[in-house]
């Protein structure tokens, strides 16, 4: 499998050639502000690989828990799964898609911080804090709510 690295300060995103390409001129377009909006928070230790799922079941698949119809991530330490945009219940917007992977970014960043040296995602921190601090970094609502209905907006920043 090919895959394109794109870096920009400590955040590196691979980016896999089965990649929806919707996602990958995203994560191309958006990487500065996507980096931006992480860093504050610490340094990725590893490289993160972008993919995307064709459909919900093969996503559903990665998912380490029970999931609803509205899931449209599965965010690892180092990968992050997206569902096709296409696939969604509501085509997104490009700004949904950059809140979304930067949502899940930011579990990814969390994960690796505070992961054990096996890199497993660690079960100790509660799901309360691990979603509130995506919400927080990723500036918009969550990406469950997003899929639900892509004409949710980021709010505006006072």
């Amino acid at each position: 499998m090919n895959q394109l690295e794109t870096t920009r300060g400590n955040l590196q995103l691979r980016l896999t050639d089965e990649l929806d390409p919707v996602v990958a001129d995203l994560c191309r377009a958006e990487l500065d502000h996507i980096a931006s909006s992480l860093a504050p928070w610490g340094r990725f230790s590893f490289p993160v690989t972008i993919a995307t799922a064709v459909s919900m079941a093969p996503l559903a698949r990665e998912a380490s828990a029970p999931v609803d119809g509205l899931l449209c991530a599965v965010p690892e330490p180092t990968r992050v799964t997206l569902l096709r945009p296409s696939a969604w219940v509501a085509p997104p917007s490009r700004l949904a898609l950059r809140i979304t992977l930067t949502h899940e970014l930011a579990h990814s960043l969390l994960f690796q911080r505070c992961a054990p040296p096996d890199r497993t995602i660690p079960v100790a921190l509660p799901t309360w804090f691990r979603e509130g601090m995506a919400v927080l970094v990723s500036e918009g609502p969550r990406p469950r709510d997003i899929c639900a209905d892509s004409t949710v907006d980021c709010p505006s920043k006072s």
